[in-house]
């Protein structure tokens, strides 16, 4: 490896320690998001349930737990501290930003790894999520390690390129874990845009056998069971208020042009 490369790296440590790490701790917690995420995450803890989620102490069944749990984790490492949380966040958005660069080194080159992963943790928006008590990073992460799970298994890019296989599923399943359907959506237009493109039909039958369904019902299954039977109305409410009517009704009164994400994306990255 050259010097110009080692600078890079060099490079891409530093800005991840200052734009997703450094200050944490020196702002108080101010988006709804994240004071109903962490106050979520300390009642796990002082009522000793990691099963139900409460906020105020009622039944909180809009998310699945697995950020909730995460943040159980930081809060052990940094007690009392009401930004630990944060560090999840950052975290995950770190390891975005490591298979973005393993991507682009193993599919073009290494110049191309360093610079893509240099354009995504210098974005505005991404920045902001790698230090928000907020889902999306660990939904990103999880997402980003299912989709580069396929590559990897459909291109062959490692010698036991068939564990990719499983590990698409079973990255999936956290990702479904982290923020609901949209963990299996995602990847699975990703992945049928591919199939569609290069008529790679035989894909579907490789990924379709029951062991790789399996996979993922095993990550997903266990806790959706366990809060149907102990939680009243949680199916209807995790699965159908929190995803189907959000997304094609206005219960949630945040009807507007498709257009309001053009801004988005371009203000944020």
């Amino acid at each position: 490896m050259d010097k110009k490369n080692i600078v890079l790296i060099f490079l891409i440590v530093i800005l991840v320690y200052f734009l997703f790490f450094y200050g944490l701790s020196k702002r108080d917690l101010w988006d709804p998001d994240e004071g109903r995420y962490a106050e979520i995450a300390r009642e796990m803890i002082e009522r000793g349930d990691y099963i139900t989620p409460t906020l105020n102490y009622e039944n909180y069944n809009k998310k699945p737990p697995l950020y909730f749990w995460l943040s159980v984790i930081s809060y052990k490492l940094f007690p009392n501290k009401d930004y630990a949380p944060r560090y999840v966040s950052a975290l995950f958005g770190t390891g975005c930003v490591l298979f973005v660069l393993f991507a682009g080194t193993r599919l073009f080159c290494f110049e191309s790894g360093i610079f893509s992963a240099l354009i995504l943790l210098t974005s505005l928006e991404f920045i902001a999520l790698s230090r928000a008590i907020v889902t999306d990073m660990i939904l990103t992460f999880f997402i980003t390690a299912a989709i580069l799970s396929f590559f990897i298994f459909s291109l062959k890019l490692s010698s036991k390129y068939e564990i990719f296989k499983y590990l698409l599923f079973i990255f999936s399943g956290l990702a479904f874990m982290s923020k609901g359907p949209l963990g299996i959506i995602v990847p699975s237009l990703v992945i049928l845009s591919y199939i569609l493109a290069f008529r790679d039909f035989s894909k579907i039958r490789d990924l379709l056998r029951p062991i790789n369904i399996l996979l993922f019902l095993l990550v997903v299954l266990p806790w959706y069971v366990i809060s149907t039977i102990k939680t009243p109305g949680f199916l209807y409410d995790n699965l159908i208020y929190e995803n189907v009517m959000r997304y094609f009704t206005n219960v949630h009164e945040r009807s507007g042009s498709i257009f309001y994400y053009i801004p988005v994306i371009l203000g944020g990255f």
